[in-house]
């Protein structure tokens, strides 16, 4: 994790610009936060935005339905230079309060098999939390007993997902994604954590850089987290992290976006909800079967899109082939 410093010259028309849409947010945001939600209207909410039997009974692939051929074929167009850049970072083999489940690598040096010697290692992780960089497959949390689609949470046992397991996702996570940069929108080096992001906040990004979220895009809010994580004192991230308001999950079901990631890990914290600890998570994985990209690195895509004044790109990852898996550990990549 680098520290990456801005300095971002702007015409008075475009500072102006960028205060109005400043206190929009602000203002916004103080007035969606004092509604006092319950849960009957999280589960109405829960079915509202429902893609079960959509894509008919039996799908497991939840959104990336949204990826066709003509929208693959499309995403292309975003690369201009033929450049790429990971948005992963390194999996830390450090155990540290903020990284409870560090990956372990054992290394084995000079394994001699029939003449020749062999160099191997093994690796072991718990990539789930607010450290790895990984994908959340649609078993990974339950409502009211069940999965999306409708399935049954007894299909899981502790040797995994006979339904919905990260294997139907091996053909990839491809499409066009938009880096939905937030401090670009509100001015900032980074959104303080805890702050919410709320529908209203990503229009006013699409209306400030002139991008329509269109069917099929992948979603990737910058909020600068790992910017404050390299200037404040380390926090605890599920006490205090700036993520998407559950209400903003009704424009993305209203738009069909296929995927969601961020800096983060999606959510706020604390969530807003008085009974739901994680509702992005339940209303993207069960409500309407869509991937979740968590911890990512997006930094220098962010110093890209400002550099090049444009924030589409063309995305590509794939999780492990692991039956039954709840997610992964992946390497996305952007081209541009």
């Amino acid at each position: 994790m680098h520290k990456i410093e801005l300095e971002l010259k702007k015409p008075i028309r475009e500072k102006c610009c960028t205060l109005f849409f400043g206190v929009l947010f602000l203002l916004q945001w103080g007035a969606l936060r004092a509604q006092q939600p319950t849960a009957v209207s999280f589960d109405l909410l829960m079915e509202q935005l429902s893609n079960w039997g959509k894509w008919g009974t039996a799908d497991e692939k939840g959104t990336l339905n949204y990826s066709t051929p003509e929208r693959l074929k499309a995403a292309l167009n975003e690369v201009h230079l033929g450049a790429s850049l990971s948005l992963a970072f390194p999996m830390d083999t450090t155990a540290t309060a903020y990284n409870r489940n560090p990956l372990e690598h054992n290394f084995s040096k000079g394994e001699l098999w029939k003449g020749s010697e062999f160099n191997s290692d093994f690796y072991g992780v718990a990539y789930h939390g607010s450290m790895h960089t990984h994908v959340d497959g649609l078993t990974h949390i339950t409502h009211n007993g069940q999965l999306y689609n409708g399935f049954s949470a007894a299909t899981i046992s502790d040797k995994g997902a006979t339904k919905l397991g990260v294997e139907q996702w091996k053909e990839g996570i491809i499409g066009r994604a938009v880096l939905v940069d937030l401090p670009y929108l509100t001015g900032q080096d980074y959104l303080p954590s805890g702050t919410p992001i709320y529908a209203e906040t990503l229009q006013a990004f699409e209306a400030k850089t002139g991008i329509a979220f269109q069917p099929g895009d992948i979603l990737l809010l910058y909020t600068g987290r790992w910017k404050e994580w390299n200037t404040k004192p380390h926090w605890e991230p599920f006490s205090r992290l700036t993520g998407l308001h559950y209400t903003a999950m009704q424009y993305l079901h209203q738009k069909q976006i296929m995927v969601l990631g961020s800096d983060g890990i999606n959510d706020l914290f604390p969530s807003g909800h008085p009974t739901e600890s994680a509702p992005v998570h339940k209303l993207a994985l069960v409500a309407m079967g869509m991937p979740l990209l968590d911890n990512l690195n997006l930094d220098e895509a962010a110093r890209v899109a400002r550099e090049r004044q444009r924030w589409t790109f063309y995305f590509m990852a794939s999780p492990l082939v692991v039956q039954g898996g709840t997610g992964a550990p992946i390497n996305p990549i952007l081209m541009y």
